[in-house]
């Protein structure tokens, strides 16, 4: 007999029921939702308007696009205003499909970094030990432990391929958490900005901070509960106050799992006067 002929069919979740969201009896703010097994969100554009203040937000859902393999929504982020206004913080375009049962033309391409290249984490990397600010400024990041390449001076990445480039295995610091699709997002939104990479001024966020305009991320293939994964960030260019970020990931087989690109600002705290030595200004970093 079969595994077809043994093997329950599983029935398709349709889009209502991927987006049904009911209120909690006997509470006033607690919703709660399903997910599904057959909705992944196979690209996401995410636009950064306004910074969203902790606390209460509102979600707004707006179909697009319904089809067989792939359906579109817009989700808004809104705050709700003092007037009682909602203001939009977040705005985002979501495509949604099915990992599992995506079928079609495959061509193979070269990997985009061979499993050969990563490298060994017990003799080639060290833990990249966090400054306390991370906490306070980006706590979600701090949830998360890197481990970067040895060799970086004062604490930095290594820059055996440039310092516009970061490398590094990273997993959760709960030891019994483990990446799946939903969390690809919030991973590949969780690492320092380029340009605290080139001078130790660039790390004090009395100085400078550097706002997200907006971000893509693309999923290739679902992690399957991956403790580890390697992570490789790369500028192209940081120029007038404006950088991107390219981020690839992929398991500890080499398979690419997700790809995400940043668009980026640096800004300057107003009086603020960075210390920059002498061997920094005369530096021309090739990018």
């Amino acid at each position: 007999m079969s595994t077809s002929e043994t093997s329950p069919v599983r029935k398709l979740t349709s889009f209502a029921e991927a987006t049904t969201v009911s209120l909690i009896a006997g509470t006033d703010n607690q919703f709660q939702a399903n997910i599904p097994w057959d909705w992944d969100p196979i690209n996401s554009y995410i636009q950064f308007l306004y910074p969203a203040a902790p606390g209460p937000a509102i979600l707004v859902v707006r179909e697009l696009k319904i089809g067989k393999n792939y359906s579109s929504v817009q989700v808004e982020l809104q705050k709700q205003q003092q007037d009682g206004s909602a203001k939009t913080c977040v705005a985002a375009i979501v495509t949604q499909g099915n990992l599992a049962a995506e079928h079609g033309q495959t061509i193979s391409t070269p990997p985009v970094i061979p499993k050969g290249e990563l490298p060994d984490r017990d003799t080639e990397c060290e833990e990249f030990m966090q400054p306390d600010w991370i906490l306070r400024a980006f706590p979600v990041a701090f949830k998360m432990r890197p481990f970067k390449l040895k060799g970086g001076k004062n604490g930095k990445f290594n820059d055996r391929k440039g310092l516009h480039v970061k490398e590094t295995w990273i997993k959760w610091r709960d030891e019994n958490e483990r990446y799946d699709v939903i969390s690809l997002g919030s991973l590949c939104d969780t690492f320092l900005s380029a340009p605290t990479n080139f001078y130790d001024h660039m790390e004090d966020l009395k100085q400078y901070y550097y706002p997200t305009l907006s971000m893509s991320v693309e999923i290739k293939k679902d992690p399957a509960r991956a403790k580890w994964l390697f992570m490789k960030i790369t500028s192209n260019q940081i120029k007038n106050g404006r950088f991107d970020q390219e981020v690839q990931v992929v398991n500890e087989n080499g398979d690419l799992i997700a790809l995400s690109k940043h668009v980026c600002i640096s800004v300057g705290f107003k009086g603020a006067r960075p210390k920059i030595a002498r061997k920094d200004l005369d530096a021309k970093p090739s990018l």
